[in-house]
């Protein structure tokens, strides 16, 4: 739960020109509270590990950005539906008074190795959760592995 010390799950990761926003968390709206952080950005993506309302919140704040993000998510994969069909309610009246296009491409995560904009990523399953989350895994950079119990076959492979 936010509070005025803490966000809820926001991850941002950027490199010269490109951003990648790990799950649209409370956390988010630091984008909009300080511009600097997407300063020089012309490419931003928005990776959603699930569809918890604590990690996808924050999709409301997107379109007040100038830029226009697009959205992965892993609906198909894990859920057996689009995830499309499972961000509608999220992005449209009467939660959001935006258009659809404010929000951008919704695209389907996969597991393993995929190129998001300008960053790979490796995506793995964390199935030990009441509702299925995925793992991440930028380069050497940086892994988040949210909302699920230890799970020894993740722990191996956060460690390249």
């Amino acid at each position: 739960m936010p509070s005025e010390r803490r966000e809820t799950t926001s991850v941002l990761v950027r490199d010269e020109r490109a951003a990648l926003l790990l799950d649209a968390g409370t956390g988010a709206r630091r984008l909009l509270d300080d511009p600097r952080l997407l300063e020089g950005v012309d490419e931003l993506a928005v990776l959603l590990t699930h569809f918890h309302l604590d990690h996808i919140c924050g999709l409301a704040y997107l379109p007040g950005l100038a830029l226009v993000p697009d959205i992965w998510a892993p609906g198909r994969w894990l859920y057996g539906k689009a995830s499309t069909s499972l961000l509608e309610p999220m992005l449209s009246s009467p939660w959001s008074p935006f258009s659809k296009e404010r929000f951008g491409a919704i695209h389907e995560l996969e597991d393993g190795l995929q190129r998001i904009g300008q960053f790979e990523v490796r995506t793995r399953g964390q199935l030990k959760h009441w509702a299925p989350t995925v793992g991440v895994r930028l380069s050497d950079a940086i892994a988040l592995i949210t909302d699920t119990a230890f799970d020894e076959a993740t722990a191996a492979r956060t460690h390249y």
